[in-house]
This record gives C-alpha cells, sequence and structure tokens, in this order.
C-alpha cells in the first residue's frame, strides 16, 4: 500500500451497509498489522457527533483513471475530508485499491491532518462525542509523552 491509496473499509459493526471509501497514509510505527488513514465522505459536515465539518474536497485531489486508463471504481462526488486521522487494521480493508489520490490530494490531506492524532478506536467511530475525542486525544498525547507503547481505547 501506498500513501493516498483508496480502499473500501467495511468494519464487522457496518456489514451489509454502505462501505466508506478510506486513504492509506503511512504504516503504523509499532504495529505491522495497522496503519494511519483519513475517511473520504460525501457529508460536508461530520457524520460522527464531533461537530467538526469535514473538509471539501476538489475534483483534481482524486485520480479518476489508472495507468491503463481505466476508471478507478472511488470517482469524485462532493467528496469531503474528514479532518480526524485514524489508526486501521488491514484487516477492516477490500483490496485491491479502488482509488488514488493525486499529487495535489495527497498535499491537501497533509496539509489538513498535520499535527492531528491518528486515533486508534476499536469501536465504529459514530459512537465519538466531542467529548470523548478530545478525551482520547488528550490521553494519547500524555501517553506518547510518557511511553513508546501502543495503547488502546474503549469507550466507556
Amino acid at each position: 500500500m501506498k500513501k493516498g491509496d483508496i480502499f473500501w473499509a467495511i468494519p464487522k459493526e457496518r456489514e451489509g451497509k454502505n462501505p466508506h471509501p478510506i486513504v492509506y497514509w503511512e504504516p503504523c510505527e509499532w504495529d505491522s498489522n495497522q496503519f494511519k488513514a483519513c475517511i473520504l465522505s460525501t457529508k460536508s459536515t461530520d457524520d460522527y457527533r464531533t461537530h467538526v465539518p469535514n473538509v471539501p474536497m476538489l475534483p483534481s485531489h482524486i485520480q479518476s483513471t489508472k495507468p491503463d486508463g481505466t476508471p478507478y471504481q472511488v470517482q469524485f462526488r462532493t467528496t469531503h475530508l474528514v479532518v480526524q486521522g485514524f489508526m486501521k487494521d488491514e484487516m477492516i480493508i477490500c483490496k485491491p485499491c479502488v482509488g488514488k489520490l493525486t499529487e495535489e490530494g495527497i498535499r491537501f490531506v497533509a496539509e489538513h491532518i498535520q499535527g492531528s492524532t491518528f486515533i486508534d478506536f476499536p469501536k465504529p467511530i459514530k459512537t465519538l462525542t466531542a467529548k470523548k475525542l478530545e478525551e482520547l486525544n488528550e490521553e494519547y498525547n500524555a501517553s506518547m509523552s510518557n511511553t513508546s507503547s501502543r495503547n488502546h481505547y474503549e469507550e466507556n
């Protein structure tokens, strides 16, 4: 997997529902089965109860065709970036790659997630509240300054 590759992500809790596109960002430093990722959405406001607006993307951020000229499955459709980054397990993505960010799209995402904490959150993201997200970010930042061990977060 390469930075900017797009896959369908279908957590077990969402099976049978519309999958969401997830952008591979970079490998996890402490677990070879996980990676840092961003989520794409068609919604301008978050659907995750965090009250953080999603950032609109441009058609020039997403490649429409593969190198062989065939279209990618994931195309620009009023696409927005969910600004919060997440840690994802490779088990939840469906391969092969179904889309790809352009170099411009990679720069756009980097600009918007710069300094973001990538949340390792095993439950469906829709269970997050803004308060819980803030608590997880604080807990993660504190743990990273105290230890290099991996933390697992679970909602109370």
